[in-house]
């Protein structure tokens, strides 16, 4: 699993759904975590969990912008 030596690692969390990496990274100590969804109500759940610095939806990593 995750277990990086510098927690203060900033990670992006990207296509993050419901926030159980964000949640996973929480529990191992990381702060610094943003993530993105193409969701809103993806992105309205992982907000709940109160884990990420940032938060956006919308995102598609399949198309060029």
């Amino acid at each position: 699993m995750i277990d990086l030596i510098d927690r203060e690692n900033k990670i992006l969390d990207a296509g993050c759904g419901t926030g159980l990496v964000g949640i996973a990274l929480k529990q191992k100590g990381y702060e610094s975590v943003d993530g993105f969804d193409l969701s809103e109500e993806m992105i309205k759940v992982a907000a709940a969990t109160g884990v990420y610095k940032s938060l956006n939806s919308g995102i598609d990593m399949t198309k060029k912008k």
